[in-house]
C-alpha cells in the first residue's frame, strides 16, 4: 500500500498495536518528515504502546554478505518477541541480497522493517515490490 499524505501514515502508525509483521518503506527527500516518520515508528514498535514491544536493530545493506540479512532475520533476540530492522538507502542495497530483502519484507513473521531511500520514483523492480 502506497501513502502519499504524511498524515495518513502518522494515523497508521498509531494503529499499530503488534508490531511484528510490519513493514514499512519510507521514500522521499522530505528528511525532517521522513525522520518524524522514523521517530515515530522506532518509539511505536520498541515502546511501552504494544503488548510486545521489539528490539532495535540498525542494519548496514553494504556490507552484508549473500545470506547474512536471512540470518539475522532467523536469530532470536534474547530481549524481546522480535526485532524492529531499521535499513537506509534500501535502493543501494547489493543486488544479491534482494531477494533477501523481498522474502523478509513479504513475510516479517515477528520481526519488523522500516527502510527509507532517498528515492521517489518506483522505477526498479526491487522498489516496486518493497513499495507495495
Amino acid at each position: 500500500m502506497r501513502i502519499r499524505r504524511f498524515e495518513e501514515y502518522e494515523s497508521r502508525i498509531e494503529r499499530i498495536d503488534e508490531p511484528g509483521g510490519v513493514a514499512m518503506l519510507l521514500a522521499g527527500t522530505e528528511y525532517y518528515q521522513r525522520n518524524r516518520l522514523s521517530s515515530a515508528v522506532v518509539s511505536r514498535c520498541t515502546g511501552q504502546a504494544v503488548r510486545s514491544p521489539l528490539e532495535l536493530a540498525r542494519i548496514d545493506l553494504s556490507t552484508l554478505e549473500r545470506g547474512g540479512l536471512t540470518r539475522l532475520m532467523s536469530e532470536g533476540s534474547l530481549f524481546s518477541s522480535g526485532r524492529l530492522f531499521i535499513a537506509d538507502n534500501v535502493d543501494r542495497a547489493p543486488r544479491r541480497l534482494h531477494p533477501e530483502m523481498r522474502d523478509g519484507v513479504s513475510s516479517p513473521a515477528s520481526n519488523a522493517f522500516l527502510l527509507t531511500t532517498d528515492r521517489t520514483s518506483f522505477d526498479s523492480a526491487l522498489m516496486r515490490e518493497l513499495g507495495e
